[in-house]
């Protein structure tokens, strides 16, 4: 069941032990008029019986919805406990596990893959512009140039 609708059934169970406790008050008020009643041959002692059997009856009632709600609570009570063991367990499984990542290796690994990244930029050994690209990525080096690099700057061109 649900933790959130247990303090619902509570509640509920609270209400019913209310309505019953109401119930046994009537049931009491009206043995106790009949048991007066019954001295003057008012009431037959039959009535007066059931009377007598109804406010135990309520009385049963009474006490097994106490009982119940009893149980309920004590059902929560547990499932908070549970739930606060379960999170106690979690944080300690979270602890181990953030001991056992190797940070050394770790970084050693960031470092030699930051190396490597740094390998794979081309730098030009001059400023200028690129003038045309011989070998695209993914392409295989061969023995040309990766691309011509030009000084814009300044040119001369030669004319026929």
């Amino acid at each position: 069941m649900p933790r959130r609708r247990q303090p619902i059934r509570i509640e509920s169970q609270k209400a019913a032990v209310r309505g019953l406790e109401a119930e046994f008050k009537n049931a009491k008020a009206e043995f106790e008029r009949v048991t007066r009643l019954v001295d003057t041959n008012a009431v037959t002692q039959e009535e007066h019986d059931r009377k007598e059997l109804n406010l135990r009856s309520k009385q049963e009632l009474l006490t097994s919805s106490e009982l119940a709600l009893k149980e309920r609570e004590q059902n929560f009570l547990l499932a908070i406990e549970s739930a606060a063991a379960e999170v106690a367990r979690a944080r300690s499984e979270l602890r181990e596990a953030i001991a056992a990542i190797p940070l050394d290796s770790l970084e050693s690994q960031l470092a030699l893959s930051e190396a490597e990244l740094q390998r794979t930029i081309i730098r030009a050994p001059i400023a200028g512009q690129i003038l045309k690209i011989h070998t695209w990525p993914g392409e295989q080096l061969g023995n040309e140039p990766l691309m011509q690099l030009g000084n814009t700057a300044e040119m001369h061109v030669v004319a026929e």
